[in-house]
């Protein structure tokens, strides 16, 4: 056989790739837009126009503009509009595909999202113009026409950028995260499109949705499958699914995540579970066909070879390890401005309904992802490749095989270095490892962290920061009860940051453990993988409610203590009251604010301290707490030692005391002390 430019010529002169004809492959590649253009076509968020098929008319390559617009016209009238709305909405489809022709012979091949962006929001309005003028101009349909205006011209200007970025999947092996985030985007506006396809309570698009959610929580661990799962889930509850399904998928996505290091069969099982808990409490017929999606989707993952699932994972340690100064900042920014305008859409809709309504609820909570996001990208500092290599360098001297590394300097003494190996030995000594690594980039290095992440470890190297804390904590339960309802994690960020995490669940045993637990291992792994403490509050209280209908109640106790400037952030959400002792003066912390899973908006209240070396933070849960809280700030006054567990210890020993030995509530007391 012949070959000429990487083709192999096959019979009667065609030439094909990978074996395949190109006339086939030009045929199938018809029939996917085709079917693109359909299911986007059917797809009406707000009941008025396919503003979605729109935007994909405004962005497809011209030689798929045909099928494309058949497709949407298509899917367009069988969507349930009035007869006059579905042709005038076809009639935009087209007009949007007539426009994009005449662009692509203008610009000529380069990239013009600008133009796809102006087209496909300029037809839209003009549909929303010509239907009203002949049914009547109101100001909710006004603006109504108006989001979806603005949200056709952002979907085009997604589908233009995935346009442009899909010809580079064979050649390159690096995408910035701006690209990898219109990648995500435009998967979430074809899953709402294919969730308009239903078999009763049964949603085709739901099995999809949880074996893209599964596969991320295997290829990028915990932090992957919780975003997975929110996306997938908001995807869902905007095609109108199961209620609840979007916190659903968020907690099985990072539970999946969890056992990930275990394996794919236990990944697959650890996401079907907390699915089949959601249909239990959720009694509904829709939570059972939740189930019965995840239920499928974990059979097709665990069908699926290893080797594809590992070759996934490899390609994605090296995107991040080719990631540069560069592609942080336009991520940024990009971040940033698909955050602005995923608010405007949710004021659009707020101003609609007269209030907040469930679409504007999921509208804001992806943009305040976003902008979390884009806060931890921008708070990383400048990228050092030159010191990242070296340090590289003493990780394979220890015997470390490094996957993937990243040093920034963020100014103020705070060098992060994190790096991605396959495995760290426990012999390999931590404290020679941060000397010949702070040798190698000229300055002090902290004893590195290390945790598992999926199959791989985790090592996190900071600057030597100025103070250090000593934790001491003290856990009793309930008289007669097995489990604790309380549940605290305490951990570093990363950033040179110590945060003490505290969840006291609604009554005693078992049942408040498990809030309890839910809220404290929620909340702490979204914060370690960047998501602000607010946007972390949110998603646990949606968590919360989202378990059923009986009260599912957690406090939300965090002190966030930067060790570089010794500034504590205190953060309370119906939670007790928090001890401190600065210098030789000690004073009591209330904050009063509802606990997550009672409404659907709540906050933490907030206070701030700057503390130095020799003061004292006591966070306690309720249980300690028995009439006045003096002898408490007596005790911090007169503490002389410095074992922060025997200050619990004394803690907990008087609280009981004073209730004259009996534990008739869950009990902890956390004690950190600054040196």
């Amino acid at each position: 056989m012949e070959r000429a430019q990487g083709r192999i010529k096959a019979g009667f002169g065609k030439y094909a790739e990978n074996g395949i004809p190109y006339g086939a492959v030009f045929v199938m590649r018809q029939a996917v837009c085709l079917a693109v253009g359909f299911f986007l076509g059917r797809t009406t968020l707000f009941d008025c126009l396919p503003s979605f098929a729109v935007a994909f008319a405004a962005a497809v390559p011209g030689k798929y503009l045909l099928t494309a617009a058949a497709g949407g016209v298509a899917g367009c009238m069988t969507c349930g509009l009035p007869v006059p709305a579905e042709l005038i909405s076809a009639a935009a489809i087209v007009a949007a595909a007539a426009i994009n022709r005449a662009a692509d012979a203008i610009v000529k091949g380069r990239e013009n999202t600008a133009v796809a962006f102006a087209s496909s929001a300029l037809c839209c309005a003009v549909t929303g113009i010509t239907v009203q003028a002949a049914s009547g101009f109101t100001l909710d349909r006004s603006v109504i026409y108006l989001c979806e205006a603005a949200l056709s011209g952002s979907a085009s200007y997604f589908f233009t950028r995935c346009r442009y970025t899909l010809p580079l999947l064979k050649s390159t092996v690096h995408f910035s995260t701006a690209e990898m985030t219109c990648f995500s985007i435009c998967g979430c506006i074809m899953l709402t499109a294919l969730s308009t396809v239903s078999i009763g309570l049964f949603i085709p698009a739901g099995v999809l949705a949880a074996l893209l959610a599964i596969s991320a929580s295997y290829i990028l661990a915990e932090t992957g499958g919780a975003i997975a799962g929110i996306c997938a889930g908001v995807s869902l509850g905007l095609a109108g699914a199961a209620p609840g399904v979007s916190g659903c998928f968020a907690i099985a996505g990072l539970c999946s995540g969890l056992f990930s290091r275990i394996g794919q069969t236990s990944c697959a099982i650890a996401f079907t579970a907390v699915t089949a808990f959601f249909a239990v409490i959720s009694g509904t017929g829709g939570g059972v066909a939740v189930m019965v999606e995840s239920a499928l989707a974990a059979i097709i993952f665990i069908l699926i070879p290893r080797r594809y699932l590992e070759t996934a994972k490899r390609r994605f340690v090296e995107m991040q390890t080719e990631s540069s100064a560069a592609d942080s900042g336009s991520a940024v920014l990009g971040l940033v401005s698909a955050s602005n305008a995923v608010t405007e859409i949710a004021g659009y809709i707020e101003k609609i309904t007269g209030g907040e309504s469930e679409q504007a609820k999921l509208f804001t909570f992806i943009s305040d992802i976003l902008t979390d996001t884009a806060r931890e990208l921008g708070r990383a500092g400048a990228f050092s490749h030159s010191k990242a290599k070296r340090i590289a360098g003493v990780l394979r001297s220890f015997g470390i095989r490094v996957t993937g590394i990243s040093c920034t300097e963020g100014g103020k003494g705070r060098l992060m270095v994190t790096a991605l190996t396959d495995r760290f030995d426990e012999g390999i000594n931590k404290t020679r490892l941060a000397v010949e690594a702070g040798r190698a980039c000229g300055c002090e290095l902290c004893i590195p962290s290390v945790f598992r992440s999926g199959n791989g470890c985790v090592i996190n190297f900071s600057q030597e920061a100025e103070l250090r804390v000593r934790v001491g904590t003290v856990q009793r339960a309930c008289d007669g009860n097995e489990f604790c309802g309380d549940f605290f994690e305490i951990f570093s960020d990363g950033h040179g940051r110590q945060i003490m995490v505290l969840s006291d669940g609604m009554g005693t045993g078992g049942a408040a453990a498990v809030d309890a637990s839910m809220a404290a291992e929620l909340f702490s792994s979204l914060v370690r993988s960047g998501l602000s403490f607010d946007c972390a509050l949110r998603l646990v209280n949606t968590a919360l409610l989202s378990k059923g209908t009986d009260e599912s109640l957690s406090t939300l106790d965090v002190a966030c203590i930067d060790l570089y400037s010794g500034r504590v952030e205190f953060m309370k959400a119906g939670a007790a009251a928090t001890f401190v002792r600065k210098g030789k003066k000690a004073a009591v912390l209330e904050l009063a604010a509802l606990p997550a899973g009672i409404l659907s908006s709540i906050g933490f209240e907030k206070a701030r301290s700057d503390l130095a070396s020799g003061d004292i933070i006591v966070m306690v849960s309720d249980g300690a707490l028995s009439g006045s809280d003096e002898w408490i700030l007596n005790m911090l006054r007169g503490y002389e030692g410095e074992s922060a567990r025997e200050l619990a210890e004394n803690i907990a020993r008087f609280a009981q005391e004073k209730r004259e030995g009996v534990i008739n509530d869950d009990l902890t007391v956390l004690c950190a002390i600054l040196e």
